[in-house]
């Protein structure tokens, strides 16, 4: 009977995994009276479809056709990862994605775009990703993030009137891998612990490249270039403006959301502040930047900074923690 009872158990899981199903968003021709459940019959916007409460599955697939999809919320816990995705090489992008009450999302080759709305400026900080604390293991992976795709003939105040900011991560156990996040005010802050952030190119920012403020986080392998100084800081004199920072993280003490920022990783990263001399409102872009602690358990190796202030690592209230090549 024991047998019997756990091979039944076996042949309703890999059912269950069995019943994965592929779902098509197609904004020129969709509908939400379609089923989703081919080209032909598609949905529309994926905007459209959590505003219809679709619900999903694990393993489920929603193919995104290209063209602009809107400002999709997104909710639903699963019990592993529900992916969305661009068919084949196709462009699909949104403005914005938001997660609530949400497990198990993994978005993958989208394109997230919006400038800053009119009226408002960099210190707004209004982000085009946010994952909130009631969600956990939300996947980011080869997205392009950015504001405007072409900046080439912008001047200081398009930087400072329309450059949006990156990703707000406050789910937990969440990822982003090899994302390209460019043209930007603020590229990335994290407030969810376990959070994994490896192999991403964040390029051409405002404000701070990443803020690490929860514990047990792991940065690796990250290239940070090409900071832009549009608020007037200046680190002689203590002036007005954000302090920008390649990395950089505080506590609670200081408006940050841990008491303790313990047990995180930054390896292998490259943090530069310009890469062509030529560059409009170079910063004084500080490397990376921990001093309002305390930080315990950090792990800081094999980390390339290249910046002209005096502050390449620096460490304030650090105990139990190791610096090396």
């Amino acid at each position: 009977m024991r047998k019997f009872i756990i091979l039944a158990g076996l042949v309703l899981f890999y059912s269950l995994e069995a019943v994965a199903v592929s779902y098509y968003c197609d904004l020129v021709n969709g509908s939400m009276a379609n089923s989703g459940y081919t080209p032909a019959t598609a949905w529309s916007t994926l905007q459209a479809v959590f505003e219809a409460h679709k619900s999903f599955q694990a393993g489920d697939t929603i193919f995104l056709m290209p063209g602009n999809h809107g400002k999709p919320y997104l909710f639903g816990r699963n019990s592993n990862y529900v992916v969305v995705i661009p068919t084949g090489s196709d462009t699909a992008m949104v403005e914005s994605i938001k997660f609530s009450s949400a497990s198990y999302w993994k978005i993958e080759g989208l394109h997230i775009s919006s400038e800053l709305p009119e009226g408002n400026d960099v210190y707004d900080m209004i982000f085009l990703v946010q994952t909130s604390s009631n969600s956990d293991h939300i996947l980011f992976e080869d997205c392009d993030v950015y504001s405007n795709a072409d900046t080439k003939n912008w001047n200081r105040t398009d930087w400072f009137n329309r450059t949006s900011s990156g990703f707000m991560i406050k789910s937990s156990e969440s990822g982003l891998y090899n994302n390209h996040i460019r043209n930007i005010n603020f590229a990335l802050v994290v407030e969810g612990q376990h959070t994994i952030i490896k192999g991403n190119t964040i390029e051409n920012f405002v404000g701070d490249a990443i803020r690490g403020l929860a514990s047990y986080c792991r940065y690796e392998n990250n290239f940070v270039k090409n900071c832009y100084d549009v608020t007037g800081y200046s680190p002689s004199d203590e002036g007005p403006g954000n302090h920008d920072d390649g990395f950089q993280s505080y506590t609670s003490a200081v408006g940050g959301v841990e008491e303790t920022v313990r047990d995180v990783v930054l390896r292998n990263n490259i943090i530069i502040s310009y890469t062509d001399t030529n560059q409009i409102e170079k910063s004084m872009m500080q490397g990376i930047g921990c001093f309002d602690g305390y930080f315990y358990n950090w792990t800081i190796e094999n980390n390339l900074v290249v910046s002209d202030v005096w502050n390449g690592i620096s460490f304030l209230g650090v105990d139990k923690s190791k610096i090396a090549k």
